[in-house]
């Protein structure tokens, strides 16, 4: 029998497209039950800017490049301290945007609900202010330096892809935090958690009405190409062996943001509610999500799901408290 943390996890988590055409619970059968651990008071620490980099990175037919979006070389022992916090960010403008599924989207409509789209509907449009975002996911290398002044606890080992103190994996994407540690980790560089708007507005690099951060072309392992991704679906498997180093499959999406599809889910703020898309109308200003839940919501998809997941209306949620080898963290701040 399932434990009432594993059933809460895929209650509510959104499913792979391979897993609803398979119609199988193979990828289920095969985890055990997250770890609980006992996470940190909530809090986030004071928000300042800094100026947005992106530098350029090309994909390797390797899984971790020569170099990665910030200079720095994946398997050096200086690479921890290249990217030690406060790390690199992008800015993202102020603006609105038509957040939610996009009409006929079409991996929507043979899907059920809520498990399908549900949670996704109406699309309704949202001004964001101006603020700044990570342009990668938070690192090993850069979540350790958090453990070693002692303002984060250490991430949980949950499995053979988990990347906590793991050598060699440095510039991995930090897994195996609750949301309260990966809150802890960016209060520590004077940033935050971002919204779930924030994240949608980023993710969308400007574009409305696209599927994916690189448009509507199907995730592709293929590196090289603009819609890579580190994802698992039928033949596209770079994503079997957990999650890649950050930025070394991923193109950069139109605001210069690496792995807004695919690798792991990141933590967002906001609490998580599948009908919160229907609570007003109109023009939501700078949404915060619901009041109060008791999950917390999750975005991007990551290594192990398809390519359903990863599209960037695609809302999923987990308890809290609980841990997995496939949730890691992106920080933000207000911008200037």
């Amino acid at each position: 029998m399932e434990s009432s943390a594993e059933t809460s996890r895929w209650q509510h988590q959104v499913p792979s497209r391979s897993f609803i055409l398979a119609l199988t619970f193979a990828a289920v059968a095969c985890r055990s039950a997250p770890a609980s651990v006992d996470a940190p008071a909530d809090g986030v620490g004071d928000e300042h800017s800094v100026d947005a980099v992106t530098d350029s990175v090309t994909p390797s037919a390797d899984a971790v490049p020569d170099t990665l979006p910030n200079g720095a070389t994946p398997d050096a022992d200086t690479a921890a301290d290249s990217l030690t916090p406060p790390g690199v960010m992008a800015a993202i403008p102020a603006g609105d945007f038509w957040m939610g599924a996009v009409p006929n989207d079409p991996m929507c409509g043979a899907l059920p609900t809520p498990l399908g789209c549900g949670a996704e509907y109406p699309q309704h449009l949202v001004h964001v202010n101006a603020f700044e975002i990570g342009v990668t996911e938070v690192t090993v290398a850069q979540y350790r330096a958090c453990v070693m002044a002692g303002a984060c606890t250490p991430g949980t080992w949950y499995a053979s892809s988990s990347t906590p103190d793991v050598a060699g994996k440095e510039q991995f994407p930090i897994n195996g935090v609750t949301w309260a540690q990966a809150v802890a980790y960016c209060g520590w560089i004077d940033a935050r958690l971002p919204t779930e708007a924030e994240w949608e507005r980023a993710a969308r690099g400007g574009m409305d009405g696209f599927l994916y951060p690189w448009g509507d072309a199907w995730p592709t392992c293929l590196p090289g190409e603009a819609s890579s991704a580190v994802f698992l679906e039928g033949a596209q498997t770079c994503g079997k062996d957990g999650p890649m180093a950050v930025g070394s499959r991923s193109a950069p999406n139109k605001f210069g943001l690496y792995d807004m599809a695919g690798n792991v889910w990141e933590w967002v703020a906001d609490w998580y509610d599948v009908e919160y898309y229907k609570s007003q109308t109109g023009l939501w200003n700078n949404p915060q999500g619901p009041a109060s839940s008791t999950i917390r919501g999750v975005r991007g998809g990551s290594f192990r799901d398809g390519s359903w997941a990863l599209r960037i209306s695609s809302r999923g949620n987990f308890l809290p408290t609980y841990v997995f080898d496939d949730v890691g963290i992106r920080c933000a701040r207000d911008g200037k």
